[in-house]
């Protein structure tokens, strides 16, 4: 290992990251990621997905727990980490993930499976390495075809605060110290700042964080950060291909600006600039995305005269909130509301998307276009509502069309 990766593996054995129980991380259903991409999987074995320096297991062993039918496999060099995960995997009776050490600056410890891994997740990982491109041109050889990476790296407009109380830290006590000698002092600056710097910001609770995640965040050995242009500039080197945001929401013009003269304006740039005045504007301290390979674009929207014949599926990360008034003898709906990902939840005001909205409250199963456009005529709509009211589910991602 060369110098930085030890020091990295170090840091992290005497703090293992993340603390915390299970979590159900967003963007973490394999079937759902691959649907973003237009090549579709041509083999009917099982599927695997990697995560790339798991650490403790936390969020590989949810997406484990979700989805008893994909082998996960949880890589990492921090074998403290490892050992929780391990434990935790077997405590719960996670029979579908393994863990394995692992160097992602080599890929030494990886066992590909035959083809590629179908997903990897990278969360927070790339951005300590001692070389992030090198990195994720590894991940870049052991994905699929039709693979798609799940990423996250750290966005430099975002962490600014960060940055700047990061500098008075080391003014105060240089790296040259230990993380032990400069931690309690560490933890002090934080106090005052939660009253300045962190004030109502992403970092607000940084003095009350444990200290696993003080020290990941506000100590760490080595650690880089990324803006539109240099994260573009990354993935174009990797040989690889932007597909989209984890969440749109985050990243659309439509969604964060309501004057109709400014957005007129903003429609006329190119997606990337869009991003670029986003990022400056709002606070986007992690860049979350997908990624593919070059020849494997985003996939097209589902033609139109196609869509009785389609499968779809509602958006596992989709929840429905039904309203319902108690009456003389019988309930009445009063409304249907649904929330995606980490967005506030919205209430459905179209008749005719709620009654879609209301028939997939419990839909756990495939359904194809024509079974749903079927029962919304049975519920009093035409057939051209019924299909405006599919497009408009796909649209709002409440359903998507696997592969």
């Amino acid at each position: 290992m060369d110098e930085t990766t030890l020091n990295v593996k170090a840091m992290y054995e005497e703090y293992p990251y993340p603390t915390g129980g299970i979590m159900m991380r967003s963007g973490c259903d394999v079937n759902l990621l691959l649907s973003h991409v237009e090549i579709s999987r041509k083999t009917s074995g099982p599927m695997y997905a990697l995560d790339a320096g798991c650490g403790r297991g936390v969020g590989v062993i949810g997406a484990a727990m979700l989805q008893p039918n994909i082998h996960f496999i949880g890589a990492d060099m921090n074998t403290t980490a490892l050992k929780d995960a391990k434990k935790t995997a077997e405590e719960r009776n996670i029979n579908n993930v393994k863990f394995v050490e692992a160097n992602l600056m080599t890929l030494e410890g990886i066992e590909v499976p035959p083809g590629g891994f179908d997903v990897i997740y990278s969360s927070g990982v790339l951005h300590h390495l001692s070389d992030p491109l090198v990195g994720l041109q590894n991940l870049e050889k052991i994905l699929a075809p039709h693979g798609v990476i799940s990423l996250m790296l750290y966005g430099s407009y975002g962490r600014q605060a960060l940055y700047r109380f990061i500098e008075g830290i080391d003014i105060l006590m240089p790296d040259e110290k230990t993380i032990k000698e400069r931690l309690p002092y560490t933890r002090l600056m934080s106090q005052a700042a939660g009253q300045s710097l962190f004030k109502n910001n992403y970092w607000q609770d940084t003095d009350k964080v444990n200290d696993v995640e003080f020290v990941d965040r506000c100590l760490n050995v080595n650690e880089v950060s990324y803006d539109i242009d240099s994260l573009w500039e990354l993935i174009d080197k990797a040989d690889m291909h932007f597909i989209r945001w984890d969440n749109i929401a985050e990243w659309s013009i439509e969604h964060l600006f309501t004057a109709p003269h400014l957005l007129n304006k903003l429609r006329q740039l190119a997606p990337k600039d869009q991003f670029k005045i986003i990022e400056r504007m709002f606070e986007r301290p992690r860049l979350e995305l997908l990624i593919s390979k070059k020849d494997n674009p985003r996939r097209l929207p589902v033609p139109i005269n196609m869509i009785h014949k389609l499968n779809f599926s509602v958006t596992p990360e989709v929840s429905f909130s039904v309203e319902k008034r108690n009456l003389n003898g019988f309930q009445r709906i009063e409304s249907i509301s649904y929330k995606l990902k980490a967005n506030e939840s919205l209430r459905i005001t179209d008749n005719a998307v709620a009654k879609a909205a209301l028939l997939l409250v419990d839909q756990d199963r495939l359904f194809t276009g024509q079974e749903l456009i079927f029962a919304l005529k049975d519920n009093g709509l035409s057939q051209t509502d019924a299909i405006n009211a599919l497009i408009k589910l796909l649209q709002l991602e409440i359903i998507y069309c696997p592969h």
